[in-house]
C-alpha cells in the first residue's frame, strides 16, 4: 500500500503500539523509518539506572529494529519529560520528512495523559504541513505527505 512510512514517537518503546503494523508493512516491502523525539533519560525504574538509561534504551531500540526490520531510526534526543513544541524541533522533523519522503506518517494521538506524547502529536502535525510548503529550503525539497494517522 505504501512505499515508505515514517513513524514519530516520543519515547523509545512508544512505537511498539504499532509493532504489528510495522512488521506487516516491512513484510509487504514497505520501508519503515522511525523518529524518536526524546532521549528517554527519565525512563529508569531504579535509581542505579539513571546514568545508563539513555544508552540502554538506544540498544533496546536497535534490537527492536532488527526484529521488526525497520529501515532507519533517528534520535532527536530532546529532553525526556520536557518535550516542547518549539521551532527547532519542528525544523528537525521537517528535515526528516523531506529526507525520507514518506507516503504516510504515523504519530501519537493528541489526547493522552503524557505531555511528551501530546507534544509529539502537535510537532508532527505542524512539521508535516510545513514540510510541504516552499519554506526552509536548507532542509531539503518540499515534500507533502498526503496521509497522517494517529496511533
Amino acid at each position: 500500500m505504501f512505499k515508505r512510512v515514517l513513524v514519530f514517537a516520543a519515547h523509545a518503546d512508544d512505537e511498539l503500539a504499532m509493532a504489528g503494523t510495522i512488521g506487516k508493512f516491512v513484510q509487504e516491502g514497505t520501508e519503515v523509518y522511525i523518529v524518536l523525539m526524546t532521549d528517554g533519560s527519565e525512563g529508569y525504574p531504579e535509581p542505579d539506572m539513571k546514568e545508563t538509561i539513555v544508552e540502554t534504551r538506544k540498544r533496546e531500540a536497535a534490537a527492536c529494529d532488527e526484529v521488526l526490520g525497520t529501515a532507519e531510526r533517528v534520535f532527536l534526543d530532546e529532553p525526556d519529560m520536557g518535550l516542547q513544541h518549539k521551532k527547532d524541533v519542528v525544523l528537525k522533523c521537517m528535515r526528516e520528512i523531506r529526507r525520507f519522503r514518506p507516503d504516510a506518517i504515523f504519530t501519537q494521538g493528541g489526547e493522552d495523559n503524557h505531555p511528551d506524547h501530546r507534544a509529539t502529536h502537535r510537532i508532527t502535525i505542524d512539521a508535516q504541513w510545513q514540510a510541504g510548503q516552499p519554506v526552509c529550503a536548507e532542509l531539503g525539497e518540499p515534500w507533502r505527505t498526503p496521509i497522517v494517522y494517529y496511533y
